[in-house]
């Protein structure tokens, strides 16, 4: 755990960047439209037949739970083949540790 002021950074503690109060606005900004966007995109009348948004958002919820589950498996300690290790270092990024976000530096009590 690092001392308030600081993050967990490529693998230690760093002092904040400046940049983190201003890309957790605009992510929560983003965050924000983009739910008003899907509701205004999706609502609409409601049938048993599936259009294109509606089949693209599915796959995308797949292709993101997959993604999920291969970032959970990167985390056991397991002599992955490189090939595989290439392929769950990328699927990593999914797992949303709060300390690879910068929290603390938003929250300096934030444990």
């Amino acid at each position: 755990l690092c001392p308030n002021g600081q993050t967990w950074l490529q693998d230690r503690c760093q002092d904040c960047p400046v940049s983190f109060p201003i890309l957790w606005c605009l992510m929560f900004a983003v965050v924000l439209g983009g739910l008003v966007l899907l509701y205004h995109s999706t609502k609409q009348f409601v049938s048993a037949r599936a259009n294109l948004v509606d089949g693209v958002s599915m796959i995308c919820g797949v292709f993101w739970e997959l993604g999920q589950t291969l970032a959970v498996i990167s985390q056991m300690t397991i002599d992955w083949p490189e090939e595989a290790q290439n392929i769950l270092a990328f699927a990593k990024f999914l797992i949303f540790d709060m300390d690879d976000f910068g929290l603390r530096c938003l929250l300096p009590g934030f444990r």
